[in-house]
């Protein structure tokens, strides 16, 4: 599968995950269902990026709500480049690559709108609970049980979630897992 393909179906999958009444998870998983032709690097690649649009979904919208377009498009633009760090030239010449599954190229209209893009993710005026992706809902509850910690606790969330894994050692030592890990990649 082609980077332009990933990202159209990335867009493709926001539609279904933003109009769906089922968790995230099982939107992805089955759309992977019925999309088997996609590869298991492709599906890993995919839904890293959907979730990484979830983390950041308050500023990606704060900024497509700046530029006057708030489609999945743009906001999977968006994200492409300033959560991914391309440049909108990068992204200009990866939708004109074409192919069955890329994104139509970025129409005029949208090449000028993000040549008024602020190029960092976290620009001045940004409001704090945007920043800290922090629903308003539930903005006072969090205050409530983080403190003076709120911010740095908020920002925490925003990264993806590490992964622990624990070895046993009446079977192998964890150089060993390790080794077997590193080896399958």
């Amino acid at each position: 599968m082609t980077p332009a393909a990933r990202l159209q179906t990335n867009i493709d999958i926001q539609d279904l995950i933003w109009s769906s009444h089922v968790p995230m998870d099982r939107t992805l998983n089955d759309y992977f269902r019925t999309h088997r032709h996609i590869g298991s690097k492709d599906r890993r690649e995919i839904a890293d990026r959907a979730y990484s649009m979830m983390r950041h979904h308050a500023r990606l919208h704060w900024h497509a709500e700046k530029l006057g377009d708030e489609s999945w498009r743009m906001r999977a633009f968006l994200h492409y480049i300033l959560v991914e760090e391309n440049r909108v030239k990068d992204l200009i010449k990866l939708c004109a690559t074409g192919g069955q599954y890329a994104p139509t190229d970025v129409k005029p209209e949208e090449e000028k709108t993000l040549a008024r893009l602020d190029p960092v993710i976290e620009p001045l005026g940004m409001p704090q609970l945007v920043r800290l992706e922090c629903p308003p809902d539930a903005e006072k509850y969090l205050v409530r049980a983080f403190g003076k910690a709120f911010e740095e606790n908020m920002a925490a969330m925003l990264k993806p979630a590490t992964l622990d894994m624990r070895v046993n050692t009446l079977k192998c030592t964890g150089e060993q897992a390790r080794a077997s890990l590193d080896k399958d990649g």
